[in-house]
């Protein structure tokens, strides 16, 4: 199963080709790390949150966390606190999640490499004069598919 949020990522992926190779890739900066795997190294850094409060400045607490939890607050909010935290700097570990068919290495995947040879093969006898729908032309040897059709 591929994660999927917005699918910004699937509905950039692009292809181009020449007389001599294909491309296919995507201009999203994060793509790498979704095909590959790695880590994030974040340096330390201060955060400023705001929280609900009542009228008196109390901080409003929730049920959760056994009436411990605090609501974050939104700019149209009347009443709250803000507060700064220092975040020390971590690492976070995105595992690999692949989402084009190819290895670390570049290589396409099997079943992928054969569905591009069948495609190009189908195009080299089709060029050639010998496409007759699903078929070569009846009666002769292809030497692209190595199939002998007889009539």
């Amino acid at each position: 199963m591929v994660l999927q949020d917005t699918a910004q990522l699937a509905s950039s992926i692009s292809a181009r080709h020449t007389a001599t190779e294909a491309i296919v890739g995507t201009n999203k900066i994060y793509a790498g790390i979704h095909q590959h795997g790695g880590t994030i190294k974040r340096p330390a850094y201060s955060k400023q949150v705001r929280h609900k409060a009542d009228k008196k400045g109390n901080l409003k607490r929730t049920a959760q966390f056994g009436g411990l939890g605090l609501s974050f607050a939104r700019n149209k909010d009347k009443h709250a606190l803000s507060r700064w935290f220092e975040v020390a700097a971590h690492d976070i570990e995105i595992p690999a999640r692949p989402f084009l068919p190819i290895s670390a290495g570049g290589a396409l995947q099997p079943e992928v490499s054969q569905a591009v040879t069948e495609t190009i093969r189908r195009h080299l006898v089709k060029a050639a004069g010998g496409w007759s729908g699903s078929r070569c032309r009846p009666a002769t040897a292809c030497r692209t598919c190595a199939i002998t059709n007889s009539a």
